[in-house]
């Protein structure tokens, strides 16, 4: 089977695999891929062999139980690899002729299926099920000798290399000796939160009623910023300290060692902390920022989806980057079934990070302090609210279903705003049903008596559009809705609520962690501590940056890439390739809708300039790093 599908399943990657592998790390994902094929396709061999068994055991002929054993393998194996390589053709086209190709306008698509599949089954019926065994065997026995050398020099590469299955925590940890006065810090970010859809400063209409009470006794920022634009690359700045165009997780690349070896987590352990990590989004896993180490736990969540489950048991080989893309074929037909499986339910419900965190939190006692990060999924797509919100701002009839937010994504034409908003609107019911069990959560943590002198913290790794054309996120876009999330901070004891206007970024959440909790600083740090403005103290403006790098590697010139600097209230979005910004004033034109770089030329190339000076430090950094290509 590796034969068969690793050319297609190579392929289809073949663009990522150059730019974000080295050649090293591709070897050795193949190896693995081939030795996790073989395994597999020796399961389904054995239990062809059984089946075949039991039909002569049956009284079925020695031709008749070839033919059923044959087929037993060759079926899936076969509808595998056709699968794989339509799905290569595909992505192919997509790329070649800049369209997205789907089947979601295509009416009765279940029945379209059946009839394609009765189809194929007359045709083979015609042909004869002996003809085609006759036909298939001769050329399949011939790979055997090769695919026996290539399984075995595929084993002894994974022998050799020893790629790390499971996590496994490095560096002190329990031994370590405790600052006096350590609190609890529980790191909460929910994927996919945009700040004005959540509403949580201020005392006007709010979709998070229960993390609006908080705000009494903590810090609410107003103006705070993600990183990126993708959930991997943010939640990287926010274990690391560092923005994307320096740490690299970047689809699928991996951190310098001495940024992975020195996030949150590693810093935390070393001032002898517990530290653990439970996460909805295999993006927002340090398995996937090669941070695991720093954790004595990283816990990924049961889901029903069948695609996601799948997934999480690749993360098991969490430095093997490339085995998801090249299982593309498998991810992909598990996604159809999901579609037949799932409805109106959340596939990723938060309960199921909230409840496991909130057993460990009981297990582990008050010994020693402890640090936790929770991921959770909604209100990220699908909009599927729990009951308790659904239909709160939008009727039924539109967006219920699994399938409703799986057609559209990206761009789309502005004569659709109005179906647009009210894709919203259940977007807005999946973030109070968010909210609900955050509620809950919190009133465990208070239950256990863990919340009033804990550090707390509640952000998210990015926002979502409904506006300006641009649908979710994760393109190069990046007005408010999307780098704007919410942050609240709630110091040990705290029980005054204070607001903070100034601009801040991802990246400064790290450093105050860590200094809020003795800890020893994070070298690297592109970021700065609140710890002080906390405390009532003022909070100097300075500029904060956010990108979108969707084709930037570590092992190529930085030519490319959409950059953002906030300065107070102005904002200049700068596109590398093109050399062209956009300047908006913030306060005037808060939807970005006027770019008046013309009238403000000298503050636009302030900005610029800005820019293009860290851009060229971060191009100089990854030379040395990386090298050249």
């Amino acid at each position: 089977m590796g034969l068969l599908w690793l050319p297609m399943a190579v392929l289809q990657q073949v663009d990522a695999l150059l730019r974000f592998v080295t050649l090293l790390e591709l070897a050795s994902d193949v190896a693995l891929l081939l030795v996790l094929l073989a395994v597999a396709c020796g399961a389904l061999a054995s239990a062809a062999t059984l089946c075949g068994a039991v039909a002569q055991r049956l009284g079925a002929g020695v031709s008749s139980t070839r033919k059923l054993v044959w087929l037993l393998v060759m079926i899936p194996v076969g509808l595998a690899c056709l699968w794989q390589s339509a799905l290569t053709v595909k992505l192919w086209l997509e790329q070649v002729l800049a369209v997205r190709l789907s089947t979601g306008w295509v009416p009765y698509r279940g029945a379209l299926v059946l009839v394609i599949a009765v189809a194929v089954a007359l045709a083979w019926r015609s042909i004869g099920v002996t003809r085609v065994v006759r036909a298939i065997t001769p050329p399949v026995l011939r790979l055997g000798v090769p695919a026996v050398l290539v399984t075995l020099l595929s084993l002894a590469w994974v022998l050799w290399q020893r790629p790390a299955i499971g996590v496994r925590p490095s560096g002190p940890g329990a031994e370590a000796p405790v600052a006096s006065g350590a609190p609890d810090i529980f790191l909460i970010t929910l994927d996919t939160l945009a700040a004005e859809d959540a509403s949580v400063c201020g005392t006007g209409p709010t979709n998070m009623p229960h993390l609006r009470r908080l705000v009494a006794r903590s810090t609410c920022f107003t103006r705070h910023y993600t990183g990126s634009t993708l959930t991997a690359p943010s939640t990287t700045s926010l274990e690391t300290s560092t923005l994307p165009w320096t740490h690299w997780v970047v689809h699928g690349g991996r951190p310098p060692a001495d940024l992975a070896g020195a996030s949150v987590a590693h810093m935390l352990r070393r001032a002898g902390y517990s530290t653990h990590a439970f996460s909805a989004a295999p993006g927002a896993s340090p398995r996937q920022h090669s941070t695991y180490e720093g954790y004595d736990t990283t816990q990924l969540a049961r889901t029903s989806s069948l695609n996601m489950s799948a997934v999480n048991v690749i993360l098991e080989f969490p430095d093997s980057r490339s085995l998801p893309g090249l299982l593309g074929g498998v991810l992909s037909v598990l996604s159809a079934i999901d579609l037949t499986r799932i409805d109106t339910e959340n596939p990723y419900p938060s309960e199921n990070i909230y409840g496991p965190a909130g057993k460990l939190l009981e297990q582990q006692g008050k010994g020693r302090p402890i640090f936790m990060w929770t991921h959770t999924w909604p209100p990220h797509a699908p909009y599927l609210p729990p009951p308790s919100t659904r239909y709160q701002l939008l009727p039924p009839g539109q967006f219920d279903h699994y399938r409703d937010f799986l057609a559209e994504v990206g761009s789309y034409d502005l004569a659709r705003q109005s179906t647009v908003d009210k894709n919203r609107l259940r977007y807005q019911e999946t973030i109070r049903g968010a909210d609900e069990s955050l509620g809950r959560f919190l009133q465990e943590l208070e239950r256990q008596g863990r919340l009033e002198q804990a550090l707390l913290i509640v952000t998210s790794d990015h926002g979502e559009s409904f506006e300006r054309g641009v649908l979710r996120h994760g393109g190069p876009d990046l007005h408010e809705a999307v780098i704007r999330v919410p942050l609240l901070i709630k110091l040990p004891g705290q029980q005054i609520g204070r607001t903070i206007d100034t601009p801040t970024s991802q990246i400064d959440i790290a450093p105050t962690i860590l200094e809020l909790a003795g800890a020893e600083p994070i070298a690297t740090s592109e970021g700065r501590s609140l710890a002080a403005a906390l405390k009532g103290a003022p909070l100097d403006p300075t500029p904060v940056i956010a990108m979108a790098v969707l084709r930037e590697s570590r092992f190529w010139p930085l030519t490319g890439g959409h950059y953002t600097a906030i300065d107070g209230e102005m904002k200049l979005v700068y596109h590398l390739a093109e050399d062209k910004s956009e300047l908006y004033d913030l306060s005037a034109d808060p939807r970005e809708s006027q770019d008046i770089s013309s009238t403000q030329p000298a503050i636009a190339a302030r900005l610029k300039a800005l820019l293009k000076a860290r851009i060229a430090s971060a191009e100089a950094q990854r030379r040395q790093r990386f090298g050249m290509p």
